[in-house]
């Protein structure tokens, strides 16, 4: 009888070996699918902050384009109040040259706003390939097989105390 105890511990050894094995893979197992949930809803939020980003931009565009328009109307009645041909010399030059920075203004903020959207579009791809990775490695994991192993790993021991016996 003396002889099956230790046989009998290296059995419960073993199995409490297995089941921890088995509890810390089932573990992995769990945190790489929330890992990859995680992910995958920070990427939906990265594109909804470049689509923000591009509809600011075109916002931003229109009102530089109203201001534009604004400033040249202003010019303009300037010009006629002042008995000034307004198709020809400084006044025609003025009004050129306030349209071509309105225009260099509503293209600036388009194209901040395109680069932006192009940010937080690497930003959400970059999330995409973590939830990406981690739902593999989720799927990689396998608590079966861990016990498993841990068991095989254990045999040797429980073997040892039973060719004592």
């Amino acid at each position: 009888m003396c002889v099956a105890v230790p046989v009998m511990l290296a059995v419960a050894a073993m199995a409490t070996s297995a089941a921890s094995a088995y509890q810390s893979s089932e573990a992995r197992k769990e945190a790489g699918k929330y890992d990859a949930a995680v992910s995958r809803n920070n990427a939906k939020v990265s594109e909804w902050k470049a689509s923000e980003a591009e509809d600011r931009a075109t916002d931003q565009a229109m009102r530089v384009g109203r201001q534009t328009s604004d400033l040249r109307g202003k010019q303009k009645a300037a010009f006629a109040a002042n008995g000034l041909d307004l198709g020809m010399g400084s006044p025609q030059a003025v009004l050129d040259q306030t349209d071509y920075y309105g225009l260099e203004d509503q293209r600036t903020a388009t194209a901040n706003g395109a680069s932006e959207a192009w940010g937080y579009r690497q930003q959400g791809s970059n999330f995409t390939a973590q939830a990406d990775w981690s739902q593999r490695k989720s799927d990689a994991e396998s608590p079966w097989l861990s016990a498993g192993m841990s068991a095989l790993g254990s045999a040797s021991t429980v073997a040892d105390k039973w060719g004592k016996r």
